[in-house]
Protein backbone atom coordinates (compact mmCIF):
# COMPACT_ATOMS: atom_id res chain seq x y z
CA UNK A 1 0.00 0.00 0.00
CA UNK A 2 2.81 3.07 0.94
CA UNK A 3 4.64 1.71 -2.64
CA UNK A 4 1.07 2.53 -3.99
CA UNK A 5 0.62 6.33 -2.38
CA UNK A 6 4.67 6.50 -3.69
CA UNK A 7 3.66 6.29 -6.98
CA UNK A 8 0.58 8.01 -6.96
CA UNK A 9 2.82 10.81 -5.37
CA UNK A 10 5.34 11.00 -7.96
CA UNK A 11 3.02 10.40 -10.48
CA UNK A 12 1.38 13.59 -9.73
CA UNK A 13 4.53 15.52 -9.67
CA UNK A 14 5.24 13.98 -13.13
CA UNK A 15 2.06 15.14 -14.12
CA UNK A 16 2.53 18.49 -12.67
CA UNK A 17 6.23 19.35 -13.73
CA UNK A 18 4.94 18.48 -17.11
CA UNK A 19 2.74 21.32 -16.91
CA UNK A 20 4.66 23.88 -16.11
CA UNK A 21 7.08 22.82 -19.11
CA UNK A 22 7.37 25.67 -21.73
CA UNK A 23 9.41 24.49 -24.48
CA UNK A 24 9.84 25.46 -28.33
CA UNK A 25 6.21 23.99 -29.02
CA UNK A 26 4.35 25.86 -26.45
CA UNK A 27 6.71 29.33 -27.39
CA UNK A 28 6.26 29.12 -30.97
CA UNK A 29 2.61 28.58 -30.75
CA UNK A 30 2.33 31.49 -28.65
CA UNK A 31 4.65 33.56 -30.60
CA UNK A 32 2.23 33.15 -33.95
CA UNK A 33 -1.25 34.16 -31.99
CA UNK A 34 1.15 37.27 -30.86
CA UNK A 35 2.23 38.54 -34.12
CA UNK A 36 -1.87 38.03 -35.25
CA UNK A 37 -2.88 39.89 -32.61
CA UNK A 38 -0.44 42.16 -33.52
CA UNK A 39 -1.37 42.37 -37.37
CA UNK A 40 -5.04 43.10 -36.36
CA UNK A 41 -4.56 45.67 -33.49
CA UNK A 42 -2.17 47.96 -35.43
CA UNK A 43 -3.19 47.63 -39.47
CA UNK A 44 -6.12 45.21 -40.24
CA UNK A 45 -8.45 47.69 -39.05
CA UNK A 46 -7.99 49.47 -41.84
CA UNK A 47 -8.95 48.08 -45.06
CA UNK A 48 -6.79 49.56 -47.20
CA UNK A 49 -3.90 47.13 -46.12
CA UNK A 50 -4.04 43.41 -47.13
CA UNK A 51 -2.47 40.83 -45.04
CA UNK A 52 0.57 38.53 -46.47
CA UNK A 53 2.39 36.02 -44.53
CA UNK A 54 3.25 37.90 -41.58
CA UNK A 55 3.18 41.12 -43.36
CA UNK A 56 1.21 43.52 -43.99
CA UNK A 57 0.82 45.60 -48.03
CA UNK A 58 -1.36 48.70 -49.65
CA UNK A 59 -3.87 48.13 -51.27
CA UNK A 60 -1.77 48.04 -54.51
CA UNK A 61 0.40 45.26 -53.69
CA UNK A 62 3.32 46.92 -54.36
CA UNK A 63 5.20 46.78 -51.71
CA UNK A 64 5.45 45.20 -47.65
CA UNK A 65 4.34 48.36 -45.12
CA UNK A 66 5.48 46.01 -42.52
CA UNK A 67 6.55 42.66 -41.32
CA UNK A 68 6.42 41.36 -37.61
CA UNK A 69 8.79 38.67 -36.22
CA UNK A 70 8.65 36.99 -33.43
CA UNK A 71 11.76 35.81 -31.33
CA UNK A 72 12.49 34.02 -27.72
CA UNK A 73 14.93 32.57 -25.46
CA UNK A 74 13.93 29.32 -23.72
CA UNK A 75 15.22 30.66 -20.23
CA UNK A 76 12.54 33.54 -20.26
CA UNK A 77 9.76 31.92 -18.23
CA UNK A 78 8.78 32.14 -14.54
CA UNK A 79 5.54 32.69 -12.87
CA UNK A 80 5.05 36.34 -13.10
CA UNK A 81 1.57 36.47 -11.52
CA UNK A 82 2.06 34.36 -8.91
CA UNK A 83 -0.54 31.87 -9.93
CA UNK A 84 2.10 28.78 -9.56
CA UNK A 85 2.02 28.54 -13.32
CA UNK A 86 4.90 29.16 -15.37
CA UNK A 87 4.60 32.11 -17.78
CA UNK A 88 7.07 33.68 -20.69
CA UNK A 89 8.14 36.39 -22.37
CA UNK A 90 8.03 37.08 -26.40
CA UNK A 91 9.96 39.41 -28.60
CA UNK A 92 7.87 41.36 -31.03
CA UNK A 93 9.91 42.95 -33.62
CA UNK A 94 8.03 45.24 -36.52
CA UNK A 95 10.11 45.72 -38.93
CA UNK A 96 9.01 48.82 -41.23
CA UNK A 97 6.60 50.80 -38.65
CA UNK A 98 3.78 50.49 -41.40
CA UNK A 99 6.05 52.71 -43.72
CA UNK A 100 7.83 50.16 -45.28
CA UNK A 101 11.90 51.22 -45.35
CA UNK A 102 14.16 49.73 -42.97
CA UNK A 103 12.48 51.60 -39.79
CA UNK A 104 11.72 48.52 -36.84
CA UNK A 105 10.71 48.72 -33.64
CA UNK A 106 10.14 46.06 -30.63
CA UNK A 107 8.49 45.07 -27.54
CA UNK A 108 8.93 42.58 -25.10
CA UNK A 109 5.41 40.45 -24.61
CA UNK A 110 4.84 39.20 -20.80
CA UNK A 111 2.49 37.00 -21.05
CA UNK A 112 0.58 34.78 -18.09
CA UNK A 113 -0.87 31.15 -19.02
CA UNK A 114 -3.41 29.08 -17.39
CA UNK A 115 -2.72 25.65 -16.82
CA UNK A 116 -3.53 24.52 -20.48
CA UNK A 117 -0.70 27.16 -21.44
CA UNK A 118 -3.44 28.99 -23.07
CA UNK A 119 -3.11 32.84 -22.56
CA UNK A 120 -4.77 34.62 -20.17
CA UNK A 121 -3.41 38.25 -20.80
CA UNK A 122 -0.56 39.57 -22.10
CA UNK A 123 1.66 43.09 -21.25
CA UNK A 124 3.95 45.11 -23.42
CA UNK A 125 7.16 46.30 -22.11
CA UNK A 126 8.52 48.73 -24.53
CA UNK A 127 12.02 47.62 -26.33
CA UNK A 128 13.08 50.23 -28.59
CA UNK A 129 13.19 51.40 -32.07
CA UNK A 130 15.47 52.29 -34.91
CA UNK A 131 15.00 55.96 -33.64
CA UNK A 132 14.46 55.60 -30.08
CA UNK A 133 16.44 57.06 -27.42
CA UNK A 134 17.60 53.48 -25.91
CA UNK A 135 17.44 49.84 -26.66
CA UNK A 136 16.39 47.27 -24.15
CA UNK A 137 17.85 43.69 -23.74
CA UNK A 138 16.90 40.98 -21.10
CA UNK A 139 19.64 39.86 -19.43
CA UNK A 140 17.63 37.20 -17.11
CA UNK A 141 14.16 36.13 -16.05
CA UNK A 142 14.15 34.44 -12.29
CA UNK A 143 11.48 34.45 -9.42
CA UNK A 144 8.88 36.41 -11.68
CA UNK A 145 11.15 39.33 -11.99
CA UNK A 146 12.88 40.04 -15.28
CA UNK A 147 16.40 41.92 -15.35
CA UNK A 148 17.20 43.55 -18.17
CA UNK A 149 19.67 46.38 -19.33
CA UNK A 150 18.76 49.52 -21.08
CA UNK A 151 21.71 51.26 -23.53
CA UNK A 152 21.92 54.64 -25.24
CA UNK A 153 21.07 54.28 -28.76
CA UNK A 154 23.17 56.17 -31.16
CA UNK A 155 20.98 56.53 -33.40
CA UNK A 156 18.62 58.22 -31.36
CA UNK A 157 17.38 61.92 -31.33
CA UNK A 158 19.41 64.12 -28.94
CA UNK A 159 21.96 61.37 -28.52
CA UNK A 160 24.57 62.83 -31.78
CA UNK A 161 27.56 62.77 -30.03
CA UNK A 162 26.92 59.16 -28.26
CA UNK A 163 29.12 56.41 -30.06
CA UNK A 164 29.32 52.12 -29.91
CA UNK A 165 32.22 53.17 -27.49
CA UNK A 166 30.53 55.71 -24.58
CA UNK A 167 27.26 54.47 -24.68
CA UNK A 168 25.78 54.55 -21.30
CA UNK A 169 23.78 51.57 -19.74
CA UNK A 170 21.47 51.51 -17.35
CA UNK A 171 20.50 47.92 -14.84
CA UNK A 172 16.57 47.29 -14.52
CA UNK A 173 14.47 44.99 -12.92
CA UNK A 174 10.67 44.53 -13.75
CA UNK A 175 7.83 43.11 -12.42
CA UNK A 176 4.11 42.41 -12.73
CA UNK A 177 1.71 44.01 -10.27
CA UNK A 178 -2.16 43.73 -11.06
CA UNK A 179 -2.56 44.71 -14.33
CA UNK A 180 0.90 46.79 -15.06
CA UNK A 181 4.59 45.97 -15.49
CA UNK A 182 6.23 47.73 -13.18
CA UNK A 183 10.28 48.99 -13.14
CA UNK A 184 11.42 48.62 -9.44
CA UNK A 185 13.11 52.22 -9.84
CA UNK A 186 8.87 53.58 -11.02
CA UNK A 187 8.25 53.08 -7.44
CA UNK A 188 10.43 55.96 -5.50
CA UNK A 189 8.43 58.30 -8.08
CA UNK A 190 6.54 61.04 -6.50
CA UNK A 191 3.65 60.43 -8.70
CA UNK A 192 4.20 56.96 -8.53
CA UNK A 193 1.18 56.58 -6.01
CA UNK A 194 -1.03 59.81 -7.81
CA UNK A 195 -4.55 59.32 -8.58
CA UNK A 196 -4.08 59.70 -12.42
CA UNK A 197 -7.60 60.29 -13.48
CA UNK A 198 -7.65 63.03 -16.19
CA UNK A 199 -10.62 63.26 -17.01
CA UNK A 200 -13.54 63.85 -14.29
CA UNK A 201 -15.71 60.87 -13.20
CA UNK A 202 -19.09 62.16 -12.85
CA UNK A 203 -19.15 63.21 -16.47
CA UNK A 204 -22.41 62.38 -18.70
CA UNK A 205 -20.01 60.82 -20.94
CA UNK A 206 -17.77 57.76 -21.62
CA UNK A 207 -14.54 57.76 -20.61
CA UNK A 208 -12.01 54.87 -21.47
CA UNK A 209 -8.80 54.82 -19.89
CA UNK A 210 -5.46 52.62 -19.91
CA UNK A 211 -1.98 51.95 -18.59
CA UNK A 212 1.00 51.19 -20.13
CA UNK A 213 4.73 52.17 -19.59
CA UNK A 214 6.33 55.23 -21.90
CA UNK A 215 9.77 55.03 -22.94
CA UNK A 216 11.04 56.20 -19.37
CA UNK A 217 9.30 52.73 -18.20
CA UNK A 218 7.01 54.93 -16.01
CA UNK A 219 3.21 54.60 -15.86
CA UNK A 220 1.50 56.88 -18.12
CA UNK A 221 -2.36 56.70 -18.26
CA UNK A 222 -4.03 57.21 -21.42
CA UNK A 223 -7.95 58.86 -21.73
CA UNK A 224 -9.98 59.33 -24.61
CA UNK A 225 -13.31 61.25 -23.28
CA UNK A 226 -16.20 60.85 -25.82
CA UNK A 227 -18.51 63.60 -26.89
CA UNK A 228 -21.67 63.98 -28.36
CA UNK A 229 -21.00 64.91 -31.80
CA UNK A 230 -19.09 61.48 -32.08
CA UNK A 231 -15.67 63.51 -31.78
CA UNK A 232 -13.35 62.68 -28.77
CA UNK A 233 -10.42 63.72 -26.88
CA UNK A 234 -6.80 62.42 -25.66
CA UNK A 235 -4.99 62.49 -22.84
CA UNK A 236 -2.40 61.25 -21.35
CA UNK A 237 -0.64 61.87 -18.05
CA UNK A 238 2.99 60.65 -17.31
CA UNK A 239 6.26 60.95 -15.28
CA UNK A 240 8.56 60.43 -12.29
CA UNK A 241 9.79 63.82 -10.56
CA UNK A 242 7.82 65.95 -13.76
CA UNK A 243 4.19 65.43 -14.22
CA UNK A 244 3.39 65.75 -18.06
CA UNK A 245 -0.10 66.16 -19.22
CA UNK A 246 -0.91 66.02 -22.26
CA UNK A 247 -4.60 66.71 -24.32
CA UNK A 248 -5.66 66.71 -28.03
CA UNK A 249 -8.36 66.81 -29.88
CA UNK A 250 -9.36 67.03 -34.13
CA UNK A 251 -11.90 69.23 -35.04
CA UNK A 252 -12.79 69.68 -39.18
CA UNK A 253 -10.97 71.91 -40.93
CA UNK A 254 -11.39 75.29 -40.24
CA UNK A 255 -8.65 77.61 -42.77
CA UNK A 256 -8.96 80.47 -40.37
CA UNK A 257 -6.66 78.69 -37.74
CA UNK A 258 -3.72 78.73 -40.09
CA UNK A 259 -3.43 82.37 -40.35
CA UNK A 260 -6.05 84.41 -38.27
CA UNK A 261 -4.42 84.87 -34.97
CA UNK A 262 -8.24 86.23 -33.57
CA UNK A 263 -9.30 82.41 -34.96
CA UNK A 264 -6.42 80.92 -33.12
CA UNK A 265 -6.95 82.73 -29.30
CA UNK A 266 -10.61 82.12 -30.01
CA UNK A 267 -10.38 78.11 -30.24
CA UNK A 268 -7.46 78.01 -27.47
CA UNK A 269 -10.21 79.81 -25.55
CA UNK A 270 -12.49 77.34 -26.17
CA UNK A 271 -10.99 74.04 -25.30
CA UNK A 272 -9.19 75.87 -22.25
CA UNK A 273 -13.15 76.18 -20.98
CA UNK A 274 -13.76 72.92 -22.20
CA UNK A 275 -11.04 71.06 -20.13
CA UNK A 276 -11.44 73.34 -16.76
CA UNK A 277 -15.07 71.92 -16.48
CA UNK A 278 -13.93 68.20 -17.50
CA UNK A 279 -10.95 67.20 -15.66
CA UNK A 280 -9.47 67.52 -12.48
CA UNK A 281 -7.46 70.53 -13.33
CA UNK A 282 -9.40 72.85 -12.46
CA UNK A 283 -7.41 75.58 -10.68
CA UNK A 284 -4.51 74.90 -13.66
CA UNK A 285 -6.85 75.69 -16.38
CA UNK A 286 -8.42 78.88 -14.80
CA UNK A 287 -5.35 80.54 -14.02
CA UNK A 288 -4.38 79.28 -18.22
CA UNK A 289 -7.58 80.61 -19.53
CA UNK A 290 -7.05 84.22 -17.53
CA UNK A 291 -3.28 84.53 -18.94
CA UNK A 292 -5.00 83.32 -22.92
CA UNK A 293 -7.60 86.08 -22.16
CA UNK A 294 -5.31 88.43 -21.94
CA UNK A 295 -2.77 87.30 -24.91
CA UNK A 296 -2.88 89.81 -27.52
CA UNK A 297 -3.75 88.29 -30.74
CA UNK A 298 -0.62 89.94 -32.54
CA UNK A 299 1.78 88.59 -30.21
CA UNK A 300 0.88 85.05 -31.44
CA UNK A 301 3.21 83.69 -34.09
CA UNK A 302 2.04 81.90 -37.10
CA UNK A 303 4.32 79.00 -37.66
CA UNK A 304 6.37 78.75 -41.49
CA UNK A 305 3.73 76.39 -42.57
CA UNK A 306 0.51 77.62 -40.37
CA UNK A 307 -0.94 77.26 -37.46
CA UNK A 308 0.75 78.28 -34.43
CA UNK A 309 1.94 77.37 -30.77
CA UNK A 310 2.32 79.51 -27.75
CA UNK A 311 3.52 79.04 -24.28
CA UNK A 312 3.03 80.10 -20.37
CA UNK A 313 4.47 80.41 -17.26
CA UNK A 314 1.80 79.89 -14.79
CA UNK A 315 2.47 79.23 -11.00
CA UNK A 316 2.77 76.16 -8.69
CA UNK A 317 5.47 75.50 -11.33
CA UNK A 318 3.28 75.20 -13.83
CA UNK A 319 4.25 75.55 -17.58
CA UNK A 320 1.52 75.10 -21.05
CA UNK A 321 2.50 74.67 -24.08
CA UNK A 322 -0.59 75.44 -26.97
CA UNK A 323 -0.29 74.51 -30.39
CA UNK A 324 -2.44 74.28 -33.13
CA UNK A 325 -2.25 72.99 -36.69
CA UNK A 326 -3.73 70.98 -39.23
CA UNK A 327 -4.61 70.29 -43.10
CA UNK A 328 -7.94 69.56 -45.16
CA UNK A 329 -7.46 66.21 -45.59
CA UNK A 330 -6.77 65.14 -41.56
CA UNK A 331 -8.80 68.46 -39.68
CA UNK A 332 -7.51 71.09 -37.17
CA UNK A 333 -5.63 69.60 -34.29
CA UNK A 334 -5.86 71.27 -30.83
CA UNK A 335 -2.65 70.42 -28.28
CA UNK A 336 -3.09 71.48 -24.95
CA UNK A 337 0.34 70.63 -23.07
CA UNK A 338 0.87 71.00 -19.53
CA UNK A 339 3.94 69.98 -17.79
CA UNK A 340 5.29 70.53 -13.82
CA UNK A 341 8.41 70.36 -13.36
CA UNK A 342 10.27 69.93 -9.65
CA UNK A 343 13.44 71.24 -11.21
CA UNK A 344 14.28 74.52 -12.58
CA UNK A 345 14.23 72.84 -16.36
CA UNK A 346 12.69 69.91 -17.28
CA UNK A 347 15.26 66.95 -17.59
CA UNK A 348 16.53 65.55 -20.21
CA UNK A 349 15.31 61.80 -21.35
CA UNK A 350 18.73 59.99 -19.91
CA UNK A 351 19.34 62.65 -16.80
CA UNK A 352 15.66 61.94 -16.00
CA UNK A 353 16.03 57.68 -16.07
CA UNK A 354 19.72 58.36 -13.99
CA UNK A 355 17.92 60.39 -11.50
CA UNK A 356 15.33 58.01 -10.80
CA UNK A 357 17.72 55.32 -9.92
CA UNK A 358 19.33 57.43 -7.96
CA UNK A 359 16.35 58.48 -5.98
Amino acid sequence: MKNFYLLLVLCLLSSSMYSQHLGTVEFTRISQQLVQQYLESNYLDDESLVQKGNCVYDNTNSYALSCISSSWDLEWISDFNGDGINDLIIQITDEGLGGGGNAFGYSFEIVTLDNEKNIIESYSLFGGGKMSYALLSIDRVANGRIYATYEQNPHGYGFQEVTYDNQKQLPLEFYLEGQNILEKNYTKCPIAEMNKDVFKNDLDLEVKRRSSMDDSFNIEQTEQLYLKDNTHYNASITGCEDINLYFSHTIPFQSALESNTSAIKNEWLKHIRFLKEHTRYKSVFTELLTEVILLSPENIIIGEYGGADHQFELSNDWKCFLFVSGNDEQGSFITVRLVKSANPEPLEFWEALEKKSAL
